[in-house]
């Protein structure tokens, strides 16, 4: 288990969700995780909601933590619902780290099933 003494703010924290799938959140300090979940859209949980009882990964980022304060108080201003497609939890953490929303898992994931798509297509076409 990783130790909320060793996080910084801005450190991203991911664990797993299902067999493939992982949840990320950004630690925002005092114990608080800013995460995006199905049924509470954006917010801060505490650590121990986050992680679930399950080991935590963490990313540093060389970003200042007082950056990532300032970005964080201005994304919970105007915090969203969850949406799997235009807001997930990867959404949310990437649009506060690099101002972009992004998601890699749902891209790789639509990549794929684009992929097995046409393979379909060709062998039927053969």
């Amino acid at each position: 288990m990783i130790s909320l003494h060793s996080l910084r703010v801005g450190d991203v924290l991911r664990r797993p969700k299902s067999r493939f799938i992982q949840h990320v959140g950004l630690y925002a300090g005092g114990g608080n995780v800013f995460a995006n979940d199905p049924q509470k859209g954006e917010g801060l949980v505490p650590f121990a909601e986050f992680s679930q009882g399950q080991v935590v990964q963490v990313e540093r980022t060389a970003l200042p933590a007082d950056l990532v304060a300032r970005r964080l108080r201005e994304k919970l201003a105007t915090a969203r619902p969850y949406s799997l497609l235009t807001n997930n939890c990867e959404h949310s953490v990437f649009d506060v780290l690099l101002g972009k929303a992004s998601s890699p898992q749902l891209n790789t994931a639509v990549g794929g099933i684009l992929l097995g798509v046409a393979a379909i297509l060709i062998i039927r076409a053969k």
